[in-house]
This record gives C-alpha cells, structure tokens and sequence, in this order.
C-alpha cells in the first residue's frame, strides 16, 4: 500500500467502494463507528484508503483528489488472489506470482501458517521450493 505524500494506487489497482472494507480490514483497517466513511475530499486519494492516525477505513470519490500524507491508501498488490500448491506437486511459483517476504506472512496466516519464535524461517532447503 503506497503511503506518504500524493501517493495513491497505480492504474488498474484500486479496490471497488464495494470491496474496500474487507481489503482494508485485510491490512488491519477499522471502521469508525461501524462505517465506511465514504467522501469527495481534496487532500485524500481517490479509492480506498485508511486514515493513519486510526486506521480508519475510508473511501474517496474525487478522482482528482491529493493525498496530503496523512492516509494511506489500499491498492491491489500485483499478485493474484493467493493459493497454494497441493503437497509435493510443482516445483515453485510462476515468476508473476512470488511474494515478498511481507506478503509471505500475511498470506500463509491465512492458510493458518503461523511464525516460530516470530520470525520468517528464510533459507535454502533442497526439499522445499523457493518463494
């Protein structure tokens, strides 16, 4: 998700004001009193965004809009929706589809995956594929 000032999401990649809150719920985004705040505003991105200062889940129509710094916006990464390969069949991802090391985190919790001692275990094993 690009934060900082002016950023917003690279063409193609903004979440529908239908699909915001359960995109934004997924990086840790919260509604304010049980809302989407849902706006035209000249300061914030256009698409979904969270506030920083809460987390705030927010949706900004004004295609025009320019975020002054203080919201962060939601973006669909350049992965697709993430699966996993059935046990000992391919050997890796397509290129396309490898995961940083942040997206690793998120996506094997939601397979249940979990981290030892709260660390990513990274390495080269010759009986598990990379990525």
């Amino acid at each position: 998700s690009p934060s900082g000032k002016f950023s917003k999401c690279t063409p193609g990649h903004d979440f529908s004001k239908d699909e915001c809150i359960s995109a934004a719920a997924s990086v840790g985004g919260k509604l304010r009193n049980g809302k989407l705040i849902v706006g035209e505003w000249a300061n914030t991105p256009y698409g979904c965004f969270v506030e920083k200062s809460d987390m705030a889940i927010h949706f900004g129509k004004n295609v025009t809009g320019i975020n002054d710094g203080s919201f962060q916006s939601v973006c669909i990464g350049a992965t697709a929706e993430a699966t996993s390969l059935p046990h000992g069949q391919g050997v890796r991802c397509a290129p396309c589809y490898v995961l940083s090391q942040k997206e690793c985190i998120r996506t094997a919790a939601s397979f249940g995956g979990s981290l030892v001692n709260n660390e990513l275990a990274v390495g080269y094993w010759q009986n598990v594929p990379p990525g």
